[in-house]
C-alpha cells in the first residue's frame, strides 16, 4: 500500500484566494464570546446611523490615543509606526498612499477584526472606528497640521478604504 496513489496527478489548485484568507483572518481576530457581546453592544446604541458612526469614530480616535505615535519625518516611518501600533493591538496592517496628482492620501487597512451583526453582516461598522484611528494617528503629525479627515472608500471583510478629501 501506498500513500500517494500513483493515478494521474489532479488538475492544477486554483491560486489562493487572498480575500476569503483576509476575511477569515479577521473574523477570527476576535474570540467567540467578544463577539456576541461587541456585536450585541453595536446593536444597542443608540441614534441613526450618523450618530453610530460618529460614536465608533470617537472610539477610534480613544484607540489612537492609548497608542500615540511619535512625530514622523517620512510617510514610509508613519507607516512602519502605525503598523507596530496594529500590530500590538492585533488590529490588523495598514499601508499608505500619497496619490501627488490630486493630493489624496488612501489608506488600505487589512485584517481588522470584523464582527458582523444583523444589520451589518459585513460588519462594516469597523469602518468608521478605523476613520476615527487613523485620522487621530494623523492628527499627531505637525506636517500634516490641520489633520485630514478620512472617509470611507471602500469595505469588504477585512478590507477597508479611506482617504482624505
Amino acid at each position: 500500500m501506498t500513500l500517494l496513489p500513483t493515478a494521474a496527478p489532479p488538475p492544477a489548485l486554483p491560486p489562493p484566494d487572498t480575500a476569503a484568507d483576509l476575511a477569515w483572518l479577521a473574523r477570527r481576530a476576535v474570540p467567540a464570546p467578544w463577539r456576541v457581546l461587541l456585536g450585541a453592544l453595536l446593536e444597542a446604541l443608540p441614534g441613526g446611523a450618523e450618530a453610530r458612526a460618529e460614536t465608533l469614530r470617537a472610539a477610534g480616535a480613544r484607540l489612537a490615543a492609548a497608542a500615540p505615535l511619535p512625530p514622523c519625518a517620512t510617510l514610509e516611518e508613519l507607516e512602519r509606526r502605525v503598523n507596530d501600533a496594529l500590530a500590538a493591538m492585533d488590529w490588523g496592517h495598514a499601508a499608505f498612499f500619497l496619490e501627488l496628482g490630486r493630493g489624496v492620501l488612501v489608506v488600505r487597512h487589512r485584517a481588522a477584526p470584523c464582527i458582523p451583526t444583523a444589520e451589518d453582516p459585513q460588519g462594516a461598522w469597523v469602518a468608521a472606528v478605523l476613520e476615527g484611528l487613523h485620522e487621530a494617528w494623523l492628527a499627531g503629525q505637525a506636517q500634516l497640521a490641520p489633520a485630514p479627515r478620512l472617509r470611507r472608500l471602500s469595505h469588504e471583510v477585512g478590507c477597508t478604504v479611506l482617504a482624505t478629501g
